[in-house]
């Protein structure tokens, strides 16, 4: 293969140059956080563990932990507790991509921030949010609000049922 050009506009020769739609759909996948694994410990006397896929749906009678699932994520992701007491509970959350690995584990009134896992680094909850902002690309402050139920219950079925076929 020969390289034509210079600079970040190179392409090999024969090689056909992206459409601005596929390279933005480069980026975006690029950028994207994919969750690899869950690990909820202790949240309302339950554990979970579960490697989710694309999209996962959650279907049961009441009572089961649908709620409960969400709520430790929220967590997990925030450090939002959302009203539940969550004493001995914790949360991993494990990204495999760019290998984050983020642990909250709560106690009394404080919260046990690592990075690496149950037996990674302990680290002030700070530097957990910042490490999940950087991986994710989004704020803290937008994951709290995106991971609120509120933000749902507002959305009209069309808009709701459009954001799903997103994923």
């Amino acid at each position: 293969s020969r390289f034509l050009g210079r600079g970040k506009n190179w392409k090999i020769k024969g090689q056909k140059k992206k459409s601005k739609k596929q390279r933005r759909k480069q980026k975006q996948e690029e950028n994207d956080m994919k969750i690899s694994k869950i690990r909820i410990m202790n949240w309302k006397k339950r554990n979970f563990e579960f490697s989710p896929e694309k999209l996962n749906y959650c279907f049961h009678q009441n009572g089961y932990g649908k709620t409960s699932i969400l709520d430790a994520l929220r967590y997990g992701l925030t450090g939002n507790l959302s009203g539940y007491e969550a004493d001995g509970s914790a949360v991993e959350v494990v990204e495999g991509s760019r290998g984050l690995d983020i642990y909250r584990a709560h106690s009394g009134t404080s919260t046990v921030c690592k990075t690496g896992g149950p037996q990674g680094k302990k680290v002030t909850e700070k530097v957990l949010n910042k490490v999940l902002s950087d991986v994710s690309g989004i704020s803290v402050e937008n994951l709290k609000l995106l991971s609120s139920g509120d933000i749902f219950s507002h959305m009209k079925p069309d808009d709701f049922l459009a954001l799903l076929l997103e994923f």
